[in-house]
């Protein structure tokens, strides 16, 4: 009697690098049966393999249902559609209808192809204009009088005025103050 290696979800689950749980939802999708014994559910060898290739499968963006149909080959029957005969005289009639609808999109490509050519052509032409247009709108060139540094403006300060009781003495001054004031008063000579 020859017995099976069997593996501990949890374990295979490690080295599947998914958690026990989607492990769980994993072997339910691939049709494996899970061995309990106790409270531990146990898989076989290649139970295992598989979880780690379903894993390859989900990490590379495929969903865990289509993953297990890759791995387990399993086609359900709501996946398979029969075909009549009937149904084969009506697709040739819809392929001739689709390839009489291809044409005509063939030649709906080309014309607009060839409207754009026109259109690009057109704008061509406008940008050429809207050149010419900017050059003459554009104010003439600057000299070089326009790029030499500003000469500095010289501020108008008055004229220095002499101070009247300047050199005067004190009794002369105060004299002066009460007997002439205006003599006392600054006047700018023109």
């Amino acid at each position: 009697m020859t017995e099976k290696i069997l593996i501990a979800l949890r374990d295979a689950a490690k080295k599947a690098g998914i958690t026990p749980a989607q492990a769980k939802y994993w072997v339910k999708l691939l049709g494996i049966a899970l061995v309990m014994r106790g409270r531990v559910g146990f898989l076989e060898g290649e139970a295992v393999d598989n979880l780690v290739k379903m894993a390859g499968l989900v990490v590379g963006g495929v969903s865990p249902k289509n993953a297990a149909f890759e791995i387990s080959g399993i086609v359900h029957e709501k996946d398979i559609i029969p075909i009549e005969p009937d149904v084969i005289g009506d697709l040739k009639e819809k392929l001739e209808r689709m390839e009489a609808k291809n044409g005509l999109i063939e030649k709906a490509i080309l014309m607009l192809a060839e409207e754009n050519r026109a259109t690009r052509q057109e704008v061509m032409k406008l940008v050429e204009v809207n050149q010419a247009l900017q050059l003459r709108l554009e104010p003439p060139p600057l000299t070089a009088a326009y790029y030499e540094p500003a000469k500095p403006v010289q501020v108008w300060k008055p004229p220095k005025v002499q101070k009247p009781a300047e050199g005067m003495s004190l009794l002369r001054r105060v004299w002066i103050e009460f007997t002439q004031p205006e003599q006392l008063r600054r006047f700018i000579q023109n």
